[in-house]
């Protein structure tokens, strides 16, 4: 069989044409996947498969937070995109956004300290305080706490290593802190008398 017999063969052309086939099929399949992933990313297309709802607001956290109506602010210290980068900042962001959709009182945003450095001001206790990009603020009226992206996991005292997060409980715990009523009670210590 001669070089131009086989080009025009039946073989030849019905290979040829399942092999372009083939291309076009698995190219539409990744640029599809390219453009679910990034809509995914972008409107929080998850499903929090975990036995224990990790990453999905629980029922008591909702219940815990339902009555309060004063307005709370979420803060973190880097742009978005940043900060989806990042996976220990990406629970962290999502958690935050979960609360943002639930409670209308509840609003997240993203400054970056590098650039607005003055932002941040106000929320600096003293002069050694300082604010990362790693940090994460919940303020409402004039309570804020400022945390570590660290104050969000919970570590193996054993090796040091990330145990388990827990960021709704540290959401939850801020905005109740910062949301109580002005009538919290007051310790105060005296020494040296």
């Amino acid at each position: 069989m001669n070089k131009s017999s086989f080009i025009r063969s039946k073989k030849f052309r019905y290979g040829t044409v399942s092999t372009v086939f083939t291309v076009l099929f698995i190219a539409v399949v990744i640029i599809f996947n390219a453009i679910f992933t990034a809509l995914a990313t972008k409107y929080m297309w998850y499903i929090d498969m975990t036995k224990e709802s990790v990453f999905t607001l629980s029922d008591a956290a909702k219940e815990l937070l339902g009555d309060i109506d004063k307005p709370v602010n979420i803060y973190f210290c880097q742009e978005p995109d940043k900060l989806e980068q990042s996976a220990e900042m990406r629970y962290i962001y999502t958690t935050a956004k979960q609360l943002a959709n639930e409670f209308d009182n509840i609003n997240v945003q993203c400054v970056d300290v590098v650039v607005n450095n003055s932002f941040f001001q106000r929320f600096k206790t003293t002069s050694n305080t300082n604010i990362y990009t790693t940090s994460v603020i919940v303020e409402s009226g004039t309570e804020f706490r400022v945390f570590s992206n660290q104050a969000f996991y919970t570590f193996s005292e054993n090796t040091g290593n990330v145990f388990a997060y827990n960021g709704e409980a540290k959401f939850v715990s801020a905005i109740l802190q910062t949301t109580a009523s002005e009538d919290m009670p007051i310790a105060y210590f005296s020494t040296q008398h």
